[in-house]
């Protein structure tokens, strides 16, 4: 899975590198940020206002330059993301157009697979590759807040790691349960969209034949349990993504009980408590990072493995595949 993914990102290579070092940078700006927030109250408390200006007008600078990253970082993985999802598109659709040869594969069951293998498919496995830029960018981030934190207090560092290892432990346990619901729900969703394209293709063999009735308590039938599948799928995503959300929350809250009492002593100062609460509210980002990434892991595995249908030998190296995009670099579809 992981070498699949990794095919399909290297399908261009100068835009995915381009972006994921502009998200790296991005996710590990909040370091730098968090040392000259921390300089600044240091410059406050000393009563040091040119020292002060100085900081505020580094601190301008760095968002800048962040926010100018981010946008660069966007709009070179927007490029990425619509190549990635053509080219499994393209290797799943010349499977299905191909009629025989080495690269014909099994016919599509219905039209309602179809959508679901060229739309929501690629899309999980263009989600799945979009996670590393942040996880990766993250824990950058965590490695140099981290050991700043804990030039400051080791104790209090320590007690962050416990939520972050906590929740891989806790999402991979429900690996197995993430797979099946998602795999429910693909099949759901391809059973109505497939009926739908029988009736819309079939329309007059309904009416003639006065099946319009039948045909409607099927489609209720179907959008039913598509309902229930698509509500469970997404309630436990989000359920999971809770958790993650409040381990960062629970991390803070941990680190300002073990480290109250440095506070109350005076051994920390205003400058390093302001930088502990700045690395902390982006730490907090880390574990859900983790999480959303390794579920995304499951949905894409579940992802190649439909796709692989619809390419020839079933075989989902036939859809990380290299083949050629007659695209521009501009966007404009070139006419060869």
């Amino acid at each position: 899975m992981w070498r699949l993914a990794w095919t399909i990102s290297q399908e261009r290579r100068r835009e995915f590198w381009g972006s994921y070092v502009a998200f790296v940078l991005f996710f590990a700006f909040p370091a730098l940020i968090g040392l000259i927030l921390g300089e600044a109250f240091d410059a406050l408390t000393d009563g040091n206002t040119r020292r002060l200006y100085w900081m505020a007008g580094a601190l301008a600078a760095a968002e800048i330059v962040r926010l100018a990253i981010l946008h660069y970082g966007a709009v070179t993985f927007t490029r990425c993301w619509y190549l990635m999802k053509s080219l499994m598109q393209g290797n799943m659709l010349i499977g299905q157009v191909s009629s025989g040869g080495v690269d014909a594969g099994q016919p599509v069951g219905s039209a309602g697979q179809s959508v679901t293998r060229f739309r929501d498919d690629t899309e999980d496995v263009a989600l799945f590759v979009d996670g590393w830029l942040d996880v990766s960018g993250a824990f950058l981030f965590a490695v140099i807040a981290l050991w700043v934190m804990a030039s400051i207090d080791a104790v209090a560092t320590a007690v962050v790691i416990v939520p972050m290892a906590l929740v891989a432990v806790v999402t991979k346990m429900l690996d197995s349960r993430i797979k099946y619901y998602r795999r429910a729900d693909r099949e759901a969703t391809a059973d109505v969209t497939g009926l739908v394209g029988d009736v819309m293709a079939g329309a007059t063999t309904v009416k003639v034949n006065d099946a319009v009735d039948p045909v409607l308590a099927r489609l209720r039938e179907l959008v039913d349990v598509r309902r229930y599948t698509a509500t469970r799928d997404r309630v436990f995503d989000d359920a999971l993504q809770s958790v993650t959300t409040g381990s960062g929350d629970v991390a803070m809250g941990l680190v300002l009980i073990v480290a109250a009492g440095a506070i109350a002593s005076g051994r920390f100062d205003l400058g390093e408590l302001v930088l502990f609460t700045v690395y902390l509210s982006w730490l907090g980002f880390f574990p859900r990072m983790i999480g959303r990434t390794i579920a995304r892991f499951n949905q894409a595995t579940v992802a190649f493995n439909g796709m692989r249908h619809l390419v020839a030998r079933q075989d989902p190296e036939w859809v990380a595949r290299h083949r050629h995009l007659p695209v521009a670099r501009s966007g404009e579809v070139k006419r060869e």
